[in-house]
């Protein structure tokens, strides 16, 4: 029965710390977030749990060759891969969702640490985990500050000033903001380049939601 507890325990241990990191992915609107990493770290916890313990009264009739407490956990490296990889996408020459991926996978890891009773390891990790997403991003904003170009062309003029707009209502800084018109035909075109700063690491996806539609290029670099 001491046993059973101390199983019990080590999958809501995991269970909790998966939750952590998906509650810091959920305040940045990650694509996996609280439920997606709970659930991770709470399944490979349990996978491993019961690879280790699972098989304990039919250990006596398998041959030793056969049984490997180890086999069922190792899959779980292999597997959450498959999850990692439907997270990450290329879009418009950048690539989105690596962080995520490599989140969910560090998180079946502190799972397969939780199972097997290592309870420390879990938790320092998870604790670097969260170092990792939160700290160094916020140092990161406070020594960089990212330019970007924007050139977007449209025969919508009221489009083209509801996205400048919209930059100004985020706060970021415009430098310089210059419309012109390319084509005076029937169907009007008109161009315009905006420059702006801001410390926003991720402000470069933000964009390209706003250019949804439109002809257009980001050229980002840091100052």
């Amino acid at each position: 029965m001491g046993l059973n507890y101390e199983l019990i325990i080590r999958v809501i241990v995991g269970g909790i710390l998966g939750g952590v990191i998906g509650f810091e992915r959920e305040k940045r609107a990650k694509e996996a977030g609280f439920r997606t990493h709970f659930l991770v770290a709470l399944g490979s916890t349990l996978i491993t749990v019961i690879s280790a313990y699972g098989f304990d009264k039919v250990a006596d009739l398998i041959p030793i060759a056969r049984y490997d407490p180890a086999r069922l956990a190792a899959q779980i490296v292999s597997g959450i891969g498959f999850i990692g990889a439907g997270l990450i996408i290329f879009q418009k020459n950048v690539i989105h969702g690596l962080t995520t991926a490599a989140g969910l996978w560090v998180t079946a890891a502190i799972g397969i640490a939780c199972g097997v009773g290592h309870y420390e390891l879990a938790v320092i990790t998870t604790i670097m985990v969260l170092m990792a997403l939160e700290l160094a991003l916020a140092v990161d904003d406070k020594l960089n500050k990212r330019q970007l170009s924007i050139t977007m062309t449209s025969t919508d003029k009221e489009r083209i000033r509801s996205i400048v707009e919209s930059l100004k209502a985020d706060g970021v800084v415009i430098r310089s903001y210059d419309l012109e018109l390319l084509d005076e035909g029937q169907g009007k075109t008109y161009k315009a380049t905006v420059e702006l700063s801001t410390k926003r690491l991720d402000y470069e996806e933000h964009v390209w939601d706003l250019l949804d539609g439109l002809d257009g290029s980001i050229v980002s670099h840091k100052k």
